[in-house]
């Protein structure tokens, strides 16, 4: 990577501990010299712990007949998981208060959506569960947020903090 004196660095993965494992190390070591534009949302220290993993989806289609296969299998290849890495030599502003990535999509309950995310804190990268309720929302909102998954970025704003790793929230922009 050095020799090459890249401005753009890409690197797409599977969707796998061991892959992130590799990605994270290497992250460690292009920080200091590229900027982050992807999945991370700044430059700060990653807050996944050694038995976790940070990945995103790949939506996509297949031919019909494909996916009649996929169905008879009983396996789901509409979502396939990757993790994906996205450097810049060149140092760009981002603006990051109260936009977190969604890393995790937990079960709904009959309330609420959650959703596990990344978010930078003062500097700081953290983890924690955001719970939006679904009260007072429309059937199309509803529908639109249980839609999000994991490598999706959202702005929040954090209505009540419910416990150390859960939050609750409202969602006030989201964006692919």
């Amino acid at each position: 990577i050095t020799e090459l004196d890249l401005d753009y660095i890409l690197f797409v993965e599977p969707g796998t501990k061991q892959s992130f494992e590799v990605l994270r190390k290497l992250r460690a070591d292009l920080i200091n010299k590229f900027m982050i534009l992807y999945p991370c949302l700044g430059q700060a220290e990653c807050p996944m712990v050694m038995d976790d993993w940070c990945h995103q989806y790949l939506n996509i289609t297949h031919d019909p007949s494909t996916e009649r296969l996929t169905q008879l299998a009983k396996k789901d290849r509409r979502n396939l998981p990757i993790t994906l890495h996205f450097y810049s030599k060149k140092r760009i502003d981002l603006k990051t208060e109260s936009l977190a990535r969604i890393i995790r999509v937990l079960p709904p309950t009959k309330f609420s959506l959650e959703w596990e995310i990344c978010y930078l804190n003062q500097e700081i990268f953290q983890i924690e569960s955001l719970q939006v309720l679904t009260r007072g929302m429309s059937k199309k909102e509803i529908k639109t947020y249980q839609n999000f998954s994991a490598g999706d970025k959202i702005s929040f704003q954090v209505i009540k903090r419910l416990d150390d790793k859960k939050l609750r929230g409202s969602i006030c922009h989201f964006q692919d």
